[in-house]
């Protein structure tokens, strides 16, 4: 099995995905006025495959060359600064977790789903498609959430952060992962600034901060899961190789000078993720899979790792390490995860940005920033860059 294929495991060909994507009558016109756009660019540049793999590895090279690649504050040979992640460690006890689990669930049914941080108009586009859940109206809540923020601060995962990210931590975001019976696995995916759907990055490290470990993401298991029920799976010291996140965010910056590049079937497809698909991950699929077509031999050196954990166990990883996770498998089962997304106060968090973007089954969508705001966790903030609680 070639490494390709071991990524895919699991995993619908987008081939499958595309056939069914329904678009409304006023999408379907929409997309034609892009495909006009997009063969327009495509007479004007004349670029090919080959002009889009060199525009990768220059954009990648000078990335690297504006950044040390190193982590935050000291030099060491631990596993989390030299493979990207801390091996699952025990935080709280499974009796604790299975407890905060249902706690959250129903938060979820009475509380975050009217009290969230989106507007009406991504509910109820999320919603319209059956995607409405935890993983979207529990986005920031351990910002009004005791329960939520006392988990995230807890000694137990901060200590272990100190030693990448210093005494003085703050969490930027909060969120959870829910996979109910049956459903699909999250694709393969990396990020370092965390740019997504947005024009702008929305972390700003200083120039002496490697955007590798620009912040670092503590995900803790509140249910057991193994390969059946949608454990994560890591590719050690993938961090290294950034191209996933290069060719994401130039896309998502330009998607229809990029859709220049494909030919016909390809850039209709890349419109169809970066203009009519909700939430990011098949935009993911589509992009690793172009990068094996640009770059055969892409992460191929690597190994996989399945990240199997008991309900109370957190993993640190830096979000550059290409990560997924596979699907659930069981008709019957539920699992649930709480991630708290950690960096420094040194990191400029939504600088001078008042809104973002989020991706719905009606195209990106704007929400404002408002009630954003930073956790300050562990130390003190001695920058004052963020709003921080």
């Amino acid at each position: 099995m070639t490494f390709r294929e071991k990524m895919l495991v699991g995993f619908q060909k987008l081939d499958i995905y595309f056939e069914t994507l329904d678009l409304d009558k006023g999408q379907k016109a929409q997309k034609d006025d892009l495909m006009s756009e997009s063969a327009d660019y495509k007479k004007r540049f004349k670029s090919n495959l080959k002009d889009l793999q060199d525009l990768v590895v220059k954009t990648e090279a000078a990335r690297k060359d504006s950044r040390v690649l190193a982590a935050f504050t000291n030099s060491n040979d631990s596993q989390l600064s030299q493979a990207g992640y801390r091996s699952p460690f025990k935080v709280i006890s499974e009796g604790q977790a299975l407890e905060l689990k249902d706690s959250f669930c129903q938060l979820h049914e009475t509380k975050f789903s009217d009290q969230h941080f989106f507007n009406s108009a991504i509910k109820d586009s999320l919603a319209s498609k059956g995607l409405w859940n935890i993983n979207f109206s529990g986005l920031f809540q351990a910002i009004r959430e005791p329960q939520i923020l006392n988990l995230l601060k807890d000694r137990r995962i901060t200590n272990e952060l100190a030693p990448v990210l210093g005494e003085d931590q703050i969490i930027w975001r909060s969120q959870f992962f829910e996979k109910r019976g049956l459903s699909t696995g999250t694709f393969w995916h990396q990020t370092s600034t965390f740019q997504e759907n947005s024009k702008k990055p929305k972390l700003l490290p200083p120039s002496h901060l490697a955007d590798e470990f620009a912040q670092l993401t503590v995900w803790v298991a509140l249910t057991d899961t193994d390969k059946a029920t949608g454990c994560l799976r890591i590719i050690p010291e993938s961090f290294k190789d950034q191209k996933m996140e290069v060719l994401f965010n130039l896309i998502s910056s330009n998607p229809l000078y990029i859709s220049s590049f494909l030919n016909e079937e390809d850039a209709s497809n890349l419109i169809d993720c970066f203009y009519f698909s909700a939430g990011n991950f098949i935009k993911a699929q589509f992009v690793v899979e172009l990068l094996f077509d640009l770059f055969p031999n892409y992460m191929e050196a690597n190994e996989i790792v399945d990240l199997e954990m008991k309900a109370g166990e957190a993993v640190i990883f830096s979000s550059m390490n290409m990560h997924a996770s596979y699907g659930m498998q069981q008709h019957d089962s539920y699992r649930l995860a709480l991630a708290g997304r950690y960096t420094t106060p040194e990191v400029k968090v939504y600088q001078n940005q008042d809104s973002d973007y989020f991706a719905t089954p009606d195209g990106n969508m704007e929400f404002g920033l408002e009630e954003i705001r930073c956790l300050q966790v562990r130390g003190t903030d001695k920058f004052q860059f963020n709003r921080t609680i």
